[in-house]
C-alpha cells in the first residue's frame, strides 16, 4: 500500500464517527488538508494511520451498540479493512477486557482478533494492576485450572463482585492493617490465618497472643439489611468480625473494637502435618521472633 493509499483511508477513517456522518468529509473534498496528507513524512502518515485506526475501531464498537439499524453499512466499512490492519488495531489499541468482549461480538473478523490471549493477558494485567489483591500472585493455583487469559479475565471479575468470604480468603492475606480502638495502629504478618491440612481446623496466630494459636471459624448468615449473605470470623477470645468486600478486590475485617485491612496477598505457602504440632511457616516452628 503507498503513501498516498495509506493517507486516503486515514483521512477516510478519522473522519468517520457515526453512521450519520457529513458524506463531504472525504479526501476529494477535504482540500488543503488532502494535499498536507499527500505531501507527510512516512513516520507522521504511520502515526496519523494508527491513531485512525484505534479511533476506528472504538467507533465500530459504539456503533455496534447504538446503531443495529446500520449493520449492513458497518459491516461493509470493516470487510474493506486488510486482516493485517485489524490485527493491528487491536495490537496496539490496549483495549480492556470488556471492550474485547463487546468486539468479539461484533463480527467475526473483530472476534477472530479480539480472542488472541495475548490480547487477553495484557487486559488481565492493566486490570488487576489498579487492584490491591491481584490474582496472578495469590491465585495461582485457581488460574492454573483454566484453559486461557479469557477465562482468568473471566472468573476475576465474577470473584471481585463476590461479598461471602470463605477461608481461602483470609488463607491468602500475608499481612494485615489493624486499628484496635485508641490504640496505634499496627501491622500483623506472616500469614496469620492458617490451616492445619491434615484436619482442616483454623488456627490463627499474632503477637498480640504471643504466638501462640488459637483456633477459629467462619460462619455465614442471613443480612436483614443486605441483599447478600454476611460471613463473620470467630477466634478464640476476640468478638465476632465481619468479612467486607472491598472494591479493590482485598478484605475488611470490622467489629465494634477494631479493624483489620488486608495490604498484602500472596499465595498461601505450604504447611505440613509434623509430628509434635502442626503449627509451621515454611518447615520452621513459629517463635516469638517472627
Amino acid at each position: 500500500m503507498t503513501h498516498t493509499s495509506i493517507a486516503h483511508l486515514a483521512f477516510a477513517i478519522a473522519n468517520f464517527s457515526s453512521p450519520t456522518s457529513d458524506p463531504s468529509a472525504s479526501p476529494a473534498a477535504a482540500g488543503s488538508v488532502d494535499s498536507r496528507l499527500y505531501t507527510s513524512t512516512p513516520s507522521l502518515t504511520h502515526g496519523l494511520l494508527q491513531l485512525s485506526m484505534l479511533r476506528l475501531a472504538r467507533c465500530v464498537l459504539s456503533l455496534r451498540m447504538r446503531h443495529l439499524a446500520a449493520k449492513s453499512s458497518e459491516q461493509s466499512l470493516i470487510d474493506a479493512l486488510p486482516p493485517e490492519l485489524i490485527e493491528h488495531i487491536f495490537e496496539v489499541g490496549e483495549f480492556t477486557g470488556d471492550e474485547l468482549a463487546r468486539a468479539m461480538g461484533a463480527c467475526s473478523a473483530f472476534r477472530d482478533a479480539a480472542a488472541d490471549d495475548e490480547l487477553w493477558r495484557r487486559a488481565c494485567e492493566r486490570r488487576w494492576a489498579e487492584k490491591f489483591l491481584n490474582p496472578q500472585e495469590c491465585c495461582r493455583d485457581i488460574l492454573a485450572e483454566l484453559s486461557n487469559c479469557r477465562e482468568w479475565y473471566a472468573w476475576a471479575e465474577t470473584d471481585g463482585r463476590r461479598r461471602v468470604g470463605a477461608i481461602e480468603d483470609l488463607l491468602r492475606v500475608e499481612a494485615w492493617d489493624v486499628k484496635f480502638f485508641r490504640r496505634p495502629p499496627y501491622r500483623i504478618e506472616r500469614f496469620p490465618y492458617r490451616l492445619d491440612p491434615a484436619t482442616g481446623e483454623g488456627a490463627y496466630l499474632s503477637s498480640s497472643f504471643g504466638w501462640q494459636p488459637r483456633g477459629y471459624k467462619l460462619r455465614t448468615t442471613r443480612s436483614l439489611t443486605l441483599t447478600h449473605d454476611v460471613t463473620y470470623v470467630t477466634v478464640e477470645g476476640i468478638p465476632d468480625v465481619r468479612m467486607v468486600r472491598r472494591d479493590d478486590w482485598g478484605w475488611e475485617l470490622r467489629n465494634a473494637m477494631w479493624t483489620a485491612r488486608s495490604v498484602r496477598h500472596q499465595q498461601p505457602p505450604a504447611l505440613p502435618a509434623l509430628p509434635g504440632g502442626w503449627i509451621r511457616f515454611q518447615g520452621a516452628a513459629v517463635t516469638n521472633n517472627m
